[in-house]
């Protein structure tokens, strides 16, 4: 009886039949999904940045200090905590209204940041009603 050599035909491994075409159709489409790409980011969203970064933080019963910062040093300022009431609107400590720190951290060329969600105990309950979808759109 005569042997036979089998010699692979490389075309032969496009065949979808050939169990060696799998793996490397396989090989072929992991290394291209996975080569470097351009990352994006959403729209206005991210822009790269590397300059040196100076971060404020105003606590809820310090807002009245605003005046006593020198905002001119810094580049952002976090304002906390913010959380929900029942009608969905956003409230500090005391029910203090923060619209004149952010002017003023605006006005000095900062971008202010509020920081939810904290300062104490939250109301969970409100919380997971104000982020029902029929709900999130308003407060969001």
């Amino acid at each position: 009886m005569r042997s036979r050599t089998k010699f692979c035909n490389p075309f032969n491994l496009l065949n979808p039949f050939n169990p060696g075409s799998i793996l490397f159709l396989s090989s072929i489409m992991l290394a291209t999904s996975c080569a470097p790409g351009k990352i994006t980011y959403g729209p206005d969203v991210y822009k790269a940045d590397s300059t040196f970064k100076v971060v404020g933080y105003l606590g809820g019963g310090n807002f009245e200090k605003i005046d006593s910062l020198e905002l001119n040093k810094l580049t952002y300022l976090n304002l906390a905590f913010g959380n929900p009431d029942k009608d969905g609107n956003l409230i500090f400590d005391g029910n203090y209204d923060i619209a004149s720190v952010v002017k003023k951290g605006h006005d000095a060329g900062l971008k202010v940041f509020l920081s939810l969600g904290g300062g104490g105990t939250p109301d969970t309950a409100i919380w997971k009603s104000v982020l029902l979808p029929e709900n999130a759109s308003e407060f969001i």
